[in-house]
Protein backbone atom coordinates (compact mmCIF):
# COMPACT_ATOMS: atom_id res chain seq x y z
CA UNK A 1 0.00 0.00 0.00
CA UNK A 2 2.65 2.73 0.86
CA UNK A 3 4.72 1.52 -2.57
CA UNK A 4 1.55 3.40 -4.07
CA UNK A 5 1.98 6.85 -2.40
CA UNK A 6 4.90 8.94 -2.41
CA UNK A 7 6.98 7.21 0.11
CA UNK A 8 9.95 5.15 -0.51
CA UNK A 9 9.37 1.68 0.07
CA UNK A 10 12.17 -1.06 0.54
CA UNK A 11 11.39 -4.42 0.44
CA UNK A 12 13.67 -7.52 1.18
CA UNK A 13 13.81 -11.36 1.43
CA UNK A 14 16.16 -13.03 4.25
CA UNK A 15 17.68 -16.25 2.27
CA UNK A 16 20.57 -17.14 4.38
CA UNK A 17 19.68 -20.92 4.45
CA UNK A 18 21.94 -21.71 7.25
CA UNK A 19 21.25 -18.99 9.42
CA UNK A 20 22.14 -20.16 13.32
CA UNK A 21 18.81 -21.35 15.15
CA UNK A 22 18.56 -19.38 17.83
CA UNK A 23 14.97 -20.71 18.89
CA UNK A 24 14.07 -24.20 17.43
CA UNK A 25 16.66 -26.81 15.45
CA UNK A 26 18.03 -25.78 12.11
CA UNK A 27 15.91 -26.76 9.60
CA UNK A 28 18.28 -25.63 6.11
CA UNK A 29 15.98 -23.03 5.21
CA UNK A 30 15.12 -19.51 5.89
CA UNK A 31 11.96 -19.46 7.93
CA UNK A 32 10.09 -16.26 9.60
CA UNK A 33 12.22 -14.65 12.59
CA UNK A 34 15.22 -16.53 11.16
CA UNK A 35 16.31 -12.73 10.51
CA UNK A 36 16.35 -11.41 13.84
CA UNK A 37 19.86 -12.74 15.46
CA UNK A 38 21.94 -10.78 12.47
CA UNK A 39 20.39 -7.85 13.66
CA UNK A 40 20.15 -8.11 17.28
CA UNK A 41 22.37 -10.13 19.45
CA UNK A 42 19.72 -11.90 21.59
CA UNK A 43 21.48 -13.29 24.35
CA UNK A 44 18.80 -14.87 25.92
CA UNK A 45 17.58 -17.06 23.27
CA UNK A 46 17.65 -21.13 23.79
CA UNK A 47 19.68 -21.88 21.21
CA UNK A 48 23.52 -20.09 20.79
CA UNK A 49 24.04 -21.54 17.33
CA UNK A 50 27.83 -19.34 16.26
CA UNK A 51 27.34 -17.76 12.61
CA UNK A 52 29.28 -19.32 10.13
CA UNK A 53 32.28 -16.12 8.35
CA UNK A 54 30.08 -15.78 5.75
CA UNK A 55 26.51 -15.20 7.92
CA UNK A 56 28.47 -13.04 10.19
CA UNK A 57 29.81 -11.02 6.93
CA UNK A 58 25.60 -10.86 6.06
CA UNK A 59 24.98 -9.77 9.65
CA UNK A 60 27.49 -6.90 9.47
CA UNK A 61 26.13 -5.71 6.60
CA UNK A 62 22.26 -5.81 7.43
CA UNK A 63 23.09 -4.25 10.99
CA UNK A 64 24.51 -1.72 8.58
CA UNK A 65 21.66 -1.56 6.48
CA UNK A 66 19.21 -1.12 9.06
CA UNK A 67 21.14 1.82 10.52
CA UNK A 68 21.72 3.59 7.23
CA UNK A 69 17.75 3.19 6.90
CA UNK A 70 17.01 4.84 10.21
CA UNK A 71 19.57 7.40 10.09
CA UNK A 72 18.96 8.69 6.29
CA UNK A 73 15.67 6.71 4.84
CA UNK A 74 17.82 5.02 2.61
CA UNK A 75 19.38 1.51 3.11
CA UNK A 76 21.18 0.68 -0.20
CA UNK A 77 24.76 1.73 0.78
CA UNK A 78 25.34 -0.62 3.89
CA UNK A 79 24.58 -3.57 1.56
CA UNK A 80 27.22 -3.01 -0.87
CA UNK A 81 24.67 -3.51 -3.98
CA UNK A 82 21.83 -1.00 -5.24
CA UNK A 83 18.79 -0.83 -3.10
CA UNK A 84 16.02 0.82 -5.10
CA UNK A 85 12.37 0.94 -3.63
CA UNK A 86 10.12 -1.81 -4.33
CA UNK A 87 8.37 -0.12 -7.45
CA UNK A 88 4.96 -1.34 -6.60
CA UNK A 89 3.24 -4.24 -8.66
CA UNK A 90 5.19 -3.59 -11.91
CA UNK A 91 8.71 -3.52 -10.97
CA UNK A 92 8.61 -5.69 -7.49
CA UNK A 93 12.70 -5.31 -6.94
CA UNK A 94 13.29 -7.38 -3.42
CA UNK A 95 17.01 -7.23 -2.43
CA UNK A 96 17.62 -10.64 -1.36
CA UNK A 97 20.09 -10.94 1.93
CA UNK A 98 21.93 -14.10 1.35
CA UNK A 99 25.36 -15.60 2.41
CA UNK A 100 28.12 -15.31 1.01
CA UNK A 101 26.46 -12.51 -1.17
CA UNK A 102 22.91 -9.72 -1.33
CA UNK A 103 21.55 -9.45 -4.92
CA UNK A 104 18.72 -7.71 -6.28
CA UNK A 105 16.10 -9.87 -7.11
CA UNK A 106 12.45 -9.22 -9.55
CA UNK A 107 10.98 -12.58 -9.34
CA UNK A 108 10.09 -12.72 -5.78
CA UNK A 109 6.77 -12.53 -6.13
CA UNK A 110 6.48 -15.18 -9.04
CA UNK A 111 9.54 -17.69 -6.85
CA UNK A 112 7.11 -17.78 -4.18
CA UNK A 113 3.91 -18.04 -6.01
CA UNK A 114 2.30 -14.25 -4.79
CA UNK A 115 -0.37 -14.62 -7.70
CA UNK A 116 -1.86 -17.74 -5.90
CA UNK A 117 -2.09 -15.96 -2.34
CA UNK A 118 -3.67 -12.47 -3.92
CA UNK A 119 -5.89 -14.57 -5.71
CA UNK A 120 -9.83 -14.73 -4.73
Amino acid sequence: MLARKSLPTFAYEFNDANAPARYFPQLGLATHTNELPYIFDLPNAPVQQPFSPASAALADSMRNAWSAFAKSGEPASAVGVPWPSFGGASQRRVISLEAPGTRLTTDFYSRHHCGFWAGG
